[in-house]
């Protein structure tokens, strides 16, 4: 599959288009979104992986934009596996506009994130409108032809996110983490970042229950079982979330569970998602390292998921010949080919 391939064209039946990139231990989706005659470029978080052979955002970007900038870049939280690579793009590429938490990571916790502060302060004095800072809202906001609803984080919770414990700091961001949904009417996508039980259980659910439902969802946290369960000891899973979602087909951005240093994804998360909506949509970029695309048509119809066959990790990996010298041989695919998820 050819990364222009990617892109829809003008008379496709697509209103949004999501792909949802293998980069790794980290997280990137690429959303096209009608408007009028044309599609937006959006990217959704980014990350450079060259351990585990993770797609090179930037290049792959460059052959998709032709010398056109990326209309946003949407960052759901300043952890350093969901915004390395934005100085790359910005610098390359070009950004018109960034959304964001407005949250800080603390000193020396992610060595991106000053940089990025710097080219977005420098954005909105040339433009105050080209940088906004998300919050959850009971409304929709226009985008294109589609729309974006943000259901976290809350406005209440932002001098919470000031606690200089790091520890404290990195969990309350990842409580707090911008979630959202692409798409319209009944039809929708839904990008939930880092957010954990926490966030769901606390801040999402109590208010925004009635406006959760989304066919396609991103695993939370690359496939973490804090989705599910407050500690690793927990033995009763909490599902309300994902039921209120009542996904058909669900994406997990990570490498193998041998690969991740944090065991994403883990497997007893992934057996609630494959409980939910059986096992063969349930779709892991990491267990072969490909890419996964799902449209939302105009008529309203989603689906069906299918993969680029690996074909983008071969062509845009970070680094190829690392990857070889470990050994990691991918399953032959073809574009249009769906893969369950495997996790071993």
């Amino acid at each position: 599959m050819k990364a222009t391939e990617l892109k829809p064209k003008k008379g496709d039946n697509v209103l949004v288009r999501a792909v949802f990139l293998y980069v790794g231990q980290g997280d990137s989706t690429l959303l096209f979104i009608k408007d009028g005659d044309k599609y937006k470029t959006v990217l959704v978080d980014v990350n450079r992986d060259k351990e585990h052979g993770g797609i090179d955002v930037c290049k792959l970007l460059k052959d998709i934009q032709d010398g056109e900038k990326l209309d946003l870049f949407l960052n759901t939280h300043p952890h350093k596996d969901h915004l390395n690579g934005f100085t790359e793009i910005y610098d390359e590429i070009g950004v018109r506009n960034v959304w964001h938490s407005g949250f800080n990571p603390g000193k020396g916790e992610n060595e991106y994130f000053d940089d990025f502060k710097k080219k977005i302060d420098s954005m909105k004095k040339s433009d105050s409108d080209s940088v906004r800072e998300l919050r959850g809202s009971r409304t929709a906001l226009d985008y294109g032809d589609a729309q974006i609803h943000v259901l976290a984080p809350a406005e209440y919770v932002k001098s919470d996110i000031a606690e200089e414990d790091k520890e404290k700091r990195r969990k309350l961001i990842h409580e707090n983490c911008i979630v959202f949904k692409v798409g319209k009417g009944e039809s929708w996508i839904m990008q939930p970042g880092d957010a954990d039980k926490a966030a769901f259980e606390k801040h999402i659910l109590p208010y925004h229950k009635e406006r959760m439902s989304a066919q396609v969802l991103s695993a939370p946290h690359h496939g973490s079982r804090h989705f599910f369960k407050d500690s690793d000891d927990d033995e009763t899973a909490w599902t309300d979330a994902l039921d209120a979602i009542n996904p058909t087909d669900i994406i997990i951005s990570a490498p193998t569970q041998k690969e991740s240093p944090h065991g994403h994804p883990h497997a007893d998360a992934v057996s609630e998602y494959e409980k939910k909506c059986g096992k063969t949509h349930v779709f892991h970029t990491g267990a072969d390292r490909m890419s996964f695309y799902v449209d939302i048509g105009l008529d309203g119809s989603v689906g069906p998921v299918k993969t680029d066959g690996g074909d983008l990790s071969e062509k845009y990996a970070l680094d190829k010949e690392d990857d070889s010298a470990k050994g990691f041989k991918r399953t032959e695919g073809f574009a249009g080919d769906v893969k369950p998820a495997h996790y071993a």
